[in-house]
């Protein structure tokens, strides 16, 4: 861990490439594949795993990524500003994703980006995240199901804030029709996806 963070990376150097690879269980063979994208989201399913997962991301061709951890899916870390401070001590992590909004302000403070996700259930969740989004100022906001997004997105582009459509994003056409809606990005966890970064999606 490092004690002095380093320059904040901003939220529009993560979406250069329209693809954001999220990566559940290691990077395995797919470190050329994943090189290609601007920024990754990272799940961790253990506090201890945290370091060992991270490594790839210091050396090249990673190393140029920024990398936002999942923190609600990390077993043995809280929920709360401490965990923050834990987190913001990896020089390569550049920000959380999480559905808890009370950790947007803290994790700004400790030069930490913030990825909030809203899960569009129903026309009151719309509503509610709505809300949050205006109360809580997240870097990026992450709505899922895709599907569900793209129907959607025009109710929240007038905050002003990013957005990125993630789940059930699993062909081209799809990506294709997150853009479309006016989305920034689309996450997804389709390891053949990640290859077309740098391709008809970018810029």
């Amino acid at each position: 861990m490092n004690s002095k963070r380093k320059a904040r990376l901003t939220i529009d150097a993560c979406f250069t490439q329209k693809i954001i690879p999220y990566i559940e269980i290691g990077i395995g063979d797919s470190a050329e594949i994943v090189s290609k994208a601007s920024v990754v989201f990272l799940q961790v399913n253990e506090l201890v795993d945290i370091p060992e997962v991270l490594a790839p991301f210091q050396t090249k061709p990673l190393d140029h990524l920024g990398v936002m951890l999942h923190l609600d899916l990390v077993h043995g870390l809280a929920r709360d500003e401490a965990a923050l401070r834990y987190l913001a001590g990896f020089d390569r992590i550049d920000g959380i994703v999480t559905v808890h909004h009370h950790l947007v302000a803290p994790a700004r403070r400790l030069g930490l980006l913030s990825i909030l996700r809203l899960f569009l259930q129903d026309t009151r969740a719309i509503g509610r995240g709505v809300g949050i989004i205006e109360k809580s100022h997240p870097d990026a906001v992450e709505l899922l199901p895709g599907s569900a997004a793209i129907e959607v997105v025009d109710r929240f582009q007038l905050l002003h804030v990013p957005l990125i459509a993630g789940g059930l994003v699993y062909n081209l056409n799809a990506v294709q029709r997150v853009l479309d809606s006016g989305c920034r990005a689309a996450s997804t966890s389709n390891r053949d996806l990640w290859a077309f970064n740098d391709d008809q999606f970018a810029k």
